[in-house]
């Protein structure tokens, strides 16, 4: 199934980004969420479905050729939104919507932080079987 399929079967609502670990060398990105739901209702809504939830799941990015985040200096600790998945010959381009929440300049405030990964390959990643690549 090609990226852009299968982020519409991911269901974040309500979901946190927990970390995120970047390896250069092997070129990979993986967000850790809270808990990953999967849509599998004919409508493409969620409709609560908790049968194949994965708890501080990851989403994995493989072959990366580039990550940013924008604005920089926050660290995401709170939504997470995949925004939309664009193809070029072989390399697509993820870009995600993360929250920080925490206190700026002595005051609550939340900042959309928005991340864009350029990757060969993207996957879920369940901790209870990290040699498993969920990619359907």
């Amino acid at each position: 199934m090609k990226p852009e399929q299968f982020v519409k079967t991911i269901y974040l609502g309500d979901r946190a980004v927990k970390k995120i670990e970047i390896d250069g060398w092997n070129k990979t990105v993986k967000i850790q969420v809270d808990e990953i739901s999967r849509i599998r209702d004919s409508s493409g809504h969620w409709e609560c479905y908790n049968d194949e939830n994965i708890t501080d799941g990851y989403m994995v990015f493989e072959n990366v050729s580039s990550f940013t985040m924008n604005p920089q200096g926050y660290l995401p600790n709170d939504w997470i939104d995949i925004i939309s998945v664009i193809e070029y010959e072989k390399i697509f381009e993820f870009t995600i919507s993360v929250g920080h929440a925490g206190i700026i300049d002595g005051k609550d405030k939340c900042v959309e932080i928005t991340l864009s990964i350029k990757a060969e390959q993207f996957y879920l990643e369940d901790p209870k079987k990290p040699d498993v690549k969920i990619c359907e």
